[in-house]
């Protein structure tokens, strides 16, 4: 069963229309509605917030929840810059290759194999059956 519960609303939850002037010439003015009385702009007219006292207390606990949930990603994000900030070089710096050990030095030596190469040359084969066409 789903119960709808009805407040009438309160006198003093006003919105004003704030009419901002034009930041450039030639574009309309910013509109901007808010809870308090203008700063830089006119009020137009005052309306009443007919929500009721449910839906502000709804509205103000979604926003604390969302202000304490970037609150906490911000947090986070601090935490893990700190820790990676030790393993990851900066993007602008050059990363530091990892030490070589020594090697001998191969001047002045040849290397020599056991055995030399050889290669297998199959033999040309003469006679009717060869591709080579005459023409």
């Amino acid at each position: 069963m789903l119960m709808v519960l009805m407040a009438a609303p309160s006198a003093h939850a006003l919105t004003y229309r704030c009419e901002l002037p034009a930041s450039q010439a030639g574009e309309p003015p910013e509109i901007r509605y808010q809870s308090q009385a203008c700063d830089g702009g006119r009020p137009l007219h005052k309306q009443a917030d007919l929500r009721t006292d449910a839906q502000r207390a709804d509205t103000l606990k979604a926003t604390q929840a969302s202000a304490k949930l970037g609150q906490q990603l911000e947090r986070e994000r601090r935490r893990q810059e700190k820790q990676g900030a030790g393993r990851q070089p900066i993007a602008m710096d050059k990363a530091k290759p990892a030490a070589k050990p020594p090697t001998p030095s191969t001047k002045g030596t040849t290397l020599k194999r056991e055995r030399p190469f050889t290669a297998k040359v199959p033999k040309a084969k003469t006679g009717p059956s060869s591709n080579a066409k005459s023409g």
